[in-house]
């Protein structure tokens, strides 16, 4: 399996509610381009309650879709987190992922800096993502970093940077007491709805900056 980087917002699972959250994912995936039965099929097996505990491996999943004029091969992902099974959650959460191929948009998987002909696609995917769960952060990481800064929002522990360990974070009012202590290493910027937040050392351009 090749190494993935990933746009993820997670939001809490409510079972009642499981089945308009997840026409929330299908309206948003239609919205960049990835739609179809197949996809329609995926995201109905998630509707059955009884299968909460079921985690998206269809690698068949990937669609090409061309976003800010560049091709990006995407793959819709789902995946739940209970509280039973891992420590510091005191409830039941889902995730909803939009997966890359990290040797797709990175320039190198040791240095991992995005390619700057996909910056902009991926801080359109962002904010794509943000609008459609608004009261949500949404990262983008890496393999390794997969949904840390989620979970050290939730259970206040985490290894390494814990909190900052993302690449670019998309920062709701709700959650900008978290993020008060910048470190150097990161770029901020706000906007009206949300805040910015990217590693300066992965972007030859930040995301929310037009090329020059």
């Amino acid at each position: 399996m090749p190494p993935y980087h990933q746009i993820q917002t997670t939001i809490r699972l409510d079972l009642p509610t499981l089945k308009r959250e997840l026409e929330r994912f299908r309206t948003f995936l239609c919205g960049i381009g990835i739609a179809g039965k197949e996809i329609d099929r995926w995201l109905e097996e998630f509707q059955d309650t009884e299968k909460k505990d079921f985690v998206s491996v269809d690698d068949k999943i990937w669609t090409k879709v061309n976003i800010e004029n560049e091709s990006f091969q995407i793959r819709p992902f789902i995946m739940f987190y209970k509280k039973e099974e891992i420590e510091g959650l005191n409830q039941d959460w889902i995730s909803y992922q939009l997966l890359f191929i990290t040797e797709e948009i990175t320039d190198d998987f040791l240095c991992g800096r995005y390619l700057i002909n996909k910056i902009q696609g991926l801080w359109y995917l962002s904010i794509s993502m943000f609008q459609a769960f608004p009261d949500s952060c949404v990262f983008l990481t890496d393999d390794i970093s997969d949904n840390y800064p989620w979970y050290y929002l939730e259970t206040k522990t985490g290894r390494n940077r814990g909190l900052w360990d993302f690449d670019l974070g998309i920062i709701p009012p709700l959650h900008y007491g978290y993020f008060v202590d910048v470190p150097k290493s990161m770029a901020i910027k706000k906007f009206p709805s949300f805040t910015a937040i990217a590693d300066k050392e992965y972007w030859e351009i930040l995301p929310w900056e037009k090329e020059r």
